[in-house]
C-alpha cells in the first residue's frame, strides 16, 4: 500500500474546521481481492493513525487484526443518511462528520466538498466495508459517548482506497 493522503491538506482541513475524523487515502499495487484488500487498507490506516497519535500526543494504541469483522454497505446509505443511533458504532458518517463532541463550524457544504474531492467520479463505483470497532483501542474514546467507526472504501474507477476512522469523546 502507498499512502496518498497528502497530510498537509487533511491536517489543515482538520485544524481549520474542527473535523475529528481521520482519513487515509491509499493506492495498492497488489491485485484487488475484495475483503482481503479492504482489511489490508484498514490495517495500513490504523498503523498510520497509531504512529500519528504517538508523535502528537505520546499516546500508544494497539490493534488485533484477527478480531476484525466487516460487512458491505450500500454507498447511497453511507453518504446520505444523517442519524445518531443508540448503538454508538452505528452513527452515520454524515452525523460523525458534522457533529463532533466539542462542536465545529462544519456544514453540509463542507461534507459534500470533502467527499467530492475524495470521490470525484461519484458514489456508484464505490465498494464500502464497515468494520467492527472491537479490534483496536483507537475506538475506545468514541465508544464512551460520541461514536466510533471504521470504514474502508474502494473506488473502482480510481483503483484506490479511502479509510475513514472516527473516535472521539467529550
Amino acid at each position: 500500500m502507498q499512502d496518498l493522503t497528502g497530510n498537509s491538506f487533511f491536517e489543515e482541513f482538520k485544524h481549520n474546521t474542527g473535523c475529528v475524523l481521520d482519513y487515509c487515502v491509499l493506492k495498492s499495487d497488489l491485485e484487488y481481492k475484495a475483503e482481503e484488500s479492504h482489511k489490508e487498507a484498514a490495517i495500513f490506516a490504523m498503523q498510520k493513525w497509531q504512529k500519528d497519535l504517538k508523535e502528537k500526543y505520546d499516546l500508544d494504541i494497539s490493534f488485533d487484526a484477527s478480531k476484525m469483522k466487516a460487512h458491505v454497505i450500500d454507498s447511497k446509505e453511507f453518504f446520505e443518511v444523517m442519524s445518531k443511533n443508540d448503538d454508538r458504532y452505528k452513527c452515520s458518517y454524515q452525523y460523525l462528520f458534522l457533529n463532533p463532541p466539542h462542536g465545529s463550524s462544519l456544514t453540509i457544504e463542507d461534507f459534500n466538498h470533502i467527499n467530492n474531492m475524495l470521490f470525484p467520479n461519484g458514489y456508484d463505483c464505490l465498494e464500502i466495508y464497515d468494520w467492527s470497532t472491537d479490534w483496536s483501542d483507537y475506538f475506545e474514546d468514541g465508544l464512551e459517548w460520541w461514536g466510533a467507526r471504521c470504514v474502508s472504501i474502494y473506488d473502482k474507477s480510481l483503483n484506490r482506497f479511502i479509510v475513514i476512522g472516527a473516535s472521539a469523546t467529550d
